[in-house]
């Protein structure tokens, strides 16, 4: 015990007949966490992760023997905490080591207490609503031990003289105080690492009554916690037990151990890979034949432009010159060649109507009669091959497209 000869203290200050107060009314346990809301970053997938690390703050609720908070000096009971935790697969449940430091005021009407402490904290929790209903949401009852290690001075209202405080001023810094801790959380995750969570703790200690720095009639006093924060998961994913007893009774879920499940999945990927290279096999096979193909359709394309120049063959040798041409260079005809045939009209007259109004070079134009079908064509331009003649026959099909081509 850190303070010695309670009850004497107790009894020289304030007589056998002291208005200090009984026990909390049990009522005043009673929290409500309905206005105590925020916002959160966090989301529940089918699955655990190996770790996580939370990080809470809220206010406490005074159920000690001083459990009044009306004195103006006092300061607002807040706490904050962290730690961390780890995923029992077998259990499904979370075990979790937390640590908090905050500060906790109280009076009645003849005294007040200041007090700061520091508290760890083990526990386990299970989140029991995934046994009733398929929610994201969490409610997680949780239950374990602690110590508190503390600092405490009980003051007089009337003259703020320093009544007595824990530990004394010649001991420890901090008086020791175990604990039992039981409560509940409430998550909601938003991603698959983050939850949001509210919680409410009671902390019942035992074996030291001065947390308040005065000793009444029982050695057991308690602090209720409300709190808001944020969990924080990393490590592995390890599917839920109860997700796991979900899917165990589908036909289309097949179970299997994790040898079974890395050797399937080699097995996928070794498929994917060979599925892969035949793709790019098929591809260069394709990439082969279209090159072949186009090769194909350009030799087509040679032969249909030879077959679309309609090829004459004239012997000149009984025609008279002036029927057969005129404006023609000596030797025009002396060896075959590629032309560009404009028109083919039944008279000369015709003939040369068309070239005064053609837009083309008409310094290039000449006029030959063919016997064969007794019909005169216009000329544009000669060739000793067909290549030339075909490009040059594109350029004038903008302006005459009936252009073609006849070798003679």
């Amino acid at each position: 015990m850190n303070l010695v000869q309670g009850d004497t203290v107790y009894k020289a200050l304030f007589g056998e007949q002291s208005d200090l107060p009984m026990a909390p009314d049990p009522l005043r346990s009673i929290i409500l966490l309905v206005p105590f809301l925020c916002l959160s970053l966090g989301v529940r997938a089918q699955k655990e992760y190996s770790f996580s690390g939370q990080a809470h703050t809220g206010f406490m609720i005074n159920q000690t023997d001083l459990s009044k908070n009306d004195f103006p000096t006092e300061k607002p009971n807040l706490f904050v905490s962290g730690g961390l935790s780890y995923y029992i697969e077998l259990m499904d449940a979370w075990v979790c080591g937390d640590v908090s430091f905050g500060n906790m005021d109280g009076n009645n009407d003849t005294a007040y207490f200041k007090n700061i402490f520091y508290s760890g904290a083990l526990t386990i929790k299970f989140d029991m609503i995934k046994w009733f209903a398929d929610t994201r949401l969490k409610l997680s009852p949780k239950v374990g031990i602690g110590l508190m290690l503390y600092t405490s001075q009980l003051y007089a209202i009337a003259d703020d003289r320093l009544i007595q405080q824990s530990p004394p001023a010649s001991g420890k810094a901090f008086s020791p105080n175990p604990n039992f801790e039981f409560g509940a959380d409430l998550s909601y995750p938003i991603t698959d690492r983050v939850d949001i969570e509210i919680g409410y703790a009671r902390k019942t200690m035992f074996g030291n009554d001065y947390f308040d720095a005065f000793l009444y009639d029982t050695p057991i006093e308690s602090v209720d916690l409300v709190s808001a924060g944020m969990v924080f998961k990393f490590g592995k994913g390890k599917a839920s037990r109860h997700n796991s007893k979900k899917i165990r009774n589908r036909e289309d879920v097949v179970e299997m151990t994790t040898e079974e499940y890395r050797a399937f999945v080699g097995r996928i990927d070794s498929l994917e890979s060979k599925l892969a290279k035949s793709k790019l096999e098929a591809e260069e096979k394709l990439k082969l034949k279209n090159q072949s193909l186009r090769e194909q359709i350009a030799s087509l394309n040679r032969i249909i432009d030879s077959l679309q120049a309609n090829v004459y063959t004239f012997d000149f040798s009984n025609v008279s010159r002036d029927t057969t041409a005129f404006d023609l260079e000596e030797g025009a005809f002396s060896e075959a060649k590629y032309h560009l045939v404009l028109c083919n009209v039944k008279s000369k007259a015709e003939a040369q109507a068309y070239i005064n109004r053609s837009t083309l070079d008409q310094s290039k134009m000449h006029i030959i009669y063919v016997p064969i079908e007794e019909r005169y064509s216009v000329l544009y331009k000669s060739f000793d091959n067909f290549l030339l003649a075909r490009k040059e026959r594109g350029i004038v099909k903008r302006v005459e497209p009936r252009a073609w081509i006849a070798r003679f």
